[in-house]
């Protein structure tokens, strides 16, 4: 799986503009690609400062710092399956930009 952004990253304001590309193999060993851009950030970001997946109990997942204008945020959420999401808004005063 890749993380895409459908813009120039420093241009990145709303979640729309985020995908990912799931790459898999079918039974004959053949690539198949799917793009999902239905996975959003709670609030439209300013700037994303890192991406990373990662795994919980309900799934696989990404988690996702960014900048929005109400502060910095973290954010988990699942692909898929049950659309897991957590939320955080880092404390005031450790802004991140």
């Amino acid at each position: 799986m890749m993380f895409l952004s459908l813009v120039p990253p420093g241009a990145i304001t709303k979640s729309s503009q985020l995908g990912f590309l799931d790459i898999a193999t079918d039974g004959s060993g053949k690539f198949t690609f799917s793009l999902n851009t239905s996975w959003r950030l709670a609030t439209d970001p300013i700037q994303i400062y890192s991406v990373t997946f990662g795994t919980c109990p309900l799934g696989q997942g990404a988690f996702v710092l960014y900048e929005a204008s109400n502060g910095s945020h973290l954010q988990f959420q699942t692909f898929g399956g049950t659309g897991f999401v957590s939320e955080m808004q880092c404390p005031a005063g450790n802004s991140l930009g």
